[in-house]
């Protein structure tokens, strides 16, 4: 599929949800979908800031360029942050990243240090050009906060004079330090206004007139825009700037967890941009999609949802794009024990991930299994779950030796079966100071733990569920020491993976 065809296909799918949402036009799913679609309709217009960024994205899509010539005479570079003086290898790929021309894609693996590579690159732009215009991007607002955090912190200890901006939606806060004097007198008037309001109608009034003089103001946007050095901002809410309102483009765009964001969560903050940074890892888990988005899709072509998943505007850039130029692996990870960063090697890298740390724990791995004429899962309602795991992790944490700061994460494919290890966990008092976080897999990507259980659930059926290395991958190396494998060996086996992991695993019956 080439770059406007699958253009053509996410057009198709956004008009067909915007449908559905015609009576629900308040919504602010609608708005999201109606700035998607109107992203696309910029790139296929040309409407856009860098004709060659776009040109280098097109063409690395449908991997018809010869990338040699985004290749531009190379200026060396010293290292900022102190991690990176005593390692060369891994600053090599900053310079690259530097020093490419509009696109690089940066493939950062679990604990490869993502977010010091990225602050890097920013503290090394601003170095060059001390009024540069950069904005962090990412699919949620978690990711940016991190970037934004970090690189707060390395500007202060260094006393580097740059504005740093965390945008933010009115309806919950503002920035006090980083808001124009005028507007934040403006938004106290406001704010006290809507206190003072009892009547709710009264009060909706107020809001609705403060949505229109600020939250959709076009002067504040403009100001954002242009006074501050560095913009830290989901993908979605960048489609508030307005192209013709800037004069020049950003800079460099960076964003972050790229492999989270669907092709028009992409464009939107690309079509800001002179040069563009995707930073993320394209073996762990794609965007994900609500109900009323899988069906939309159903309705168009029952494969469609696969078309788009499968024709990632990530995947082709990360796998198309010129290595020696345009694209560099962040290889060695700091955040596991040796013995499980060797197993996410061999199982999802290809064995090129090494380890950042020599200490290896055999006790790092294990399993937790059993074996029954029980057929788990359970169906309750369409919704699926295993009592004998729940049962199983509960008895295993009770027995664990470790103090109130040891963070324990609880991981599993199904939502009932999250519910119940809640409903368990939570009221078993021998827990209650203990630091658990239960949760999907998919909701747990990002995050990380010391001590992680994963609740495999099924006993029987397809293993269709366990065959995608994607959710395995985020599955497995969210742990950082221990790793408790759960489910019954006799059906995990039959997954190549589950098998490599098992024979690994010190198994306890």
């Amino acid at each position: 599929m080439k770059f406007f065809e699958y253009l053509n296909e996410w057009e198709k799918y956004l008009s067909k949800l915007l449908e559905k949402y015609e009576d629900k036009k308040e919504d602010g799913d609608y708005t999201k979908y109606l700035r998607q679609l109107k992203s696309i309709e910029n790139v296929r217009s040309g409407i856009f800031m860098s004709v060659n960024l776009f040109n280098t994205i097109k063409n690395n899509y449908d991997n018809t360029l010869n990338n040699i010539q985004n290749n531009k005479k190379v200026r060396n570079i010293y290292p900022i942050q102190e991690i990176y003086k005593n390692n060369n290898q891994v600053f090599n790929i900053i310079e690259k990243a530097v020093n490419s021309r509009e696109l690089f894609c940066l493939m950062g693996p679990p604990g490869t240090g993502k977010t010091t590579a990225i602050v890097e690159i920013i503290l090394q732009t601003i170095k060059k050009n001390p009024i540069a215009k950069i904005a962090i991007c990412s699919e949620t607002h978690v990711a940016v906060d991190n970037a934004i955090e970090r690189l707060n912190f390395e500007i202060e200890n260094r006393n580097i004079h740059c504005s740093i901006m965390r945008y933010e939606e009115f309806k919950n806060e503002y920035d006090n330090e980083n808001l124009n004097i005028r507007y934040k007198d403006y938004i106290d008037s406001w704010k006290k206004k809507l206190e003072s309001a009892y009547d709710e109608s009264f009060r909706n009034k107020l809001f609705n007139e403060f949505e229109e003089h600020i939250i959709n103001n076009k002067k504040y946007h403009k100001y954002i825009c242009e006074n501050s050095n560095i913009i830290g901002i989901t993908c979605n809410q960048m489609a508030r700037f307005k192209l013709d309102e800037l004069d020049d483009p950003y800079d460099l765009i960076i964003i972050d967890e790229v492999s989270k964001n669907t092709l028009p969560e992409i464009l939107i903050p690309a079509l800001f941009a002179k040069k563009l940074i995707l930073v993320g890892d394209p073996n762990q888990l794609p965007p994900v999609f609500c109900k009323d988005e899988i069906e939309t899709m159903s309705e168009i072509d029952t494969n469609l949802q696969n078309e788009l998943i499968d024709n990632s505007l990530v995947d082709k850039l990360f796998r198309n794009v010129d290595k020696d130029t345009m694209f560099g692996m962040l290889d060695t990870q700091y955040r596991m024990e040796a013995k499980i960063g060797d197993i996410v090697s061999k199982c999802f890298y290809n064995g090129e991930l090494k380890n950042g740390t020599e200490y290896s724990d055999d006790k790092s791995i294990y399993w937790l299994d059993y074996d029954t004429n029980k057929r788990f899962p359970y169906n309750y309602g369409g919704e699926l779950y295993n009592p004998i795991e729940v049962e199983l992790i509960n008895d295993s944490i009770e027995n664990l030796n470790i103090d109130s700061d040891t963070s324990i994460a609880i991981i599993t494919p199904y939502k009932k079966q999250k519910r119940e290890l809640k409903n368990v966990i939570n009221n078993n008092e021998k827990l209650k100071s203990l630091n658990i976080e239960i949760d999907t897999i998919d909701a747990f990507q990002g995050k990380e733990a010391d001590i992680v259980y994963f609740s495999v659930v099924r006993n029987t059926g397809s293993t269709r569920f366990f065959s995608n290395i994607k959710r395995l991958n985020v599955a497995i190396s969210r742990t950082k020491k221990r790793l408790y494998m759960v489910g019954m060996s006799k059906y995990c086996n039959k997954v190549d993976i589950l098998k490599n992991i098992y024979s690994s695993s010190k198994v306890l019956i």
